[in-house]
């Protein structure tokens, strides 16, 4: 019985000390810099890992200091002891291990990402290609391969990283050629939809513009153009004011565009030309055997 006590009394001045140990230690913690989850979980569990461990020390200096301790009571006290140092060495281990698989993960996700925008640009480029040579036979309607071909040539990813995708380089466009700093039409683009007889508001013209790669992706499924024409074609009935601005501004600074771009109506009828070179490079459609210039 008088063992009993003891060890009961012991257990209690245990527990007291152990708590005073856990405030002691808390907060005590070295700061780890950033705000990261993985930073967070470290600090969590370095934390967790710091309080169990001095607990752990004070415990065992309070058993030391008991001789009168039964041997059973303390063998038992030690073995505990020993059960939650290795259960929070097995749990640092876990974290530790997941933490680098989640790192390890994201890094390779970032790999994959790098790697599928450098195939689909491969994979546009080829299919522009294909698209030039189908335009010596027949009229090609595809703005939208026209716009990726010649934002790919002004905002290369060597230049700068963040033009790693159409999106990216086409928003770098709006900002460089389109829109002013209060996100309104600049003035030539104003006066080039003037010229070319838009009839939408400026308004309209200008949310086209800003949503004009998204939408692109329909013109394939456009009618052909009327008139047995052939070469690079924009316009149609998919934002056909905003695809033809974009087309005329890329071609003055996309070599790889085409030199000259029909430009059709909501009804597909040709009404102009877009020139690369010479005094007036809008100037209205004429028919094929007037106009037999080549397309370089």
């Amino acid at each position: 019985s008088l063992a009993l006590m003891r060890t009961t009394l012991t257990t209690m001045r245990i527990s007291r000390l152990g708590a005073r140990a856990m405030v002691a230690t808390s907060g005590r913690v070295p700061h780890l810099a950033g705000n990261a989850p993985r930073q967070q979980m470290a600090t969590s569990s370095l934390r967790e890992s710091s309080q169990s461990f001095s607990i752990a020390a004070v415990v065992r200096m309070v058993i030391a200091d008991q001789p009168e301790l039964p041997d059973k009571a303390r063998a038992l006290l030690l073995q505990a002891v020993a059960s939650m140092e290795e259960y929070i060495q097995n749990k640092e281990a876990r974290i530790q291990a997941s933490e680098a698989n989640i790192f390890d993960l994201r890094q390779h996700s970032e790999k994959l990402e790098a790697a599928k925008d450098l195939i689909l640009a491969a994979k546009e480029k080829e299919l522009y290609a294909s698209k030039s040579e189908l335009s010596r036979y027949r009229a090609v309607l595809d703005p939208r391969a026209m716009m990726e071909r010649g934002l790919q040539d002004m905002y290369p990813p060597e230049v700068n990283p963040k033009w790693n995708n159409t999106t990216a380089r086409y928003a770098q466009f709006l900002n460089d050629y389109v829109l002013t700093p209060d996100r309104k039409l600049r003035g030539d683009v104003q006066r080039l939809a003037k010229d070319l007889g838009c009839t939408e508001r400026m308004e309209t013209i200008r949310g086209d513009l800003t949503a004009l790669y998204d939408r692109l992706s329909s013109q394939v499924h456009d009618s052909m153009p009327q008139g047995g024409i052939r070469g690079w074609v924009c316009g149609g009935s998919t934002a056909g004011c905003a695809n033809t601005i974009v087309t005329y501004l890329l071609q003055a600074h996309a070599p790889m565009l085409p030199s000259k771009v029909i430009v059709v109506d909501k009804n597909f009828e040709p009404k102009w030309i877009l020139s690369r070179h010479g005094r007036e490079r809008l100037r209205p459609w004429v028919a094929p055997e007037a106009d037999d210039e080549e397309e370089e």
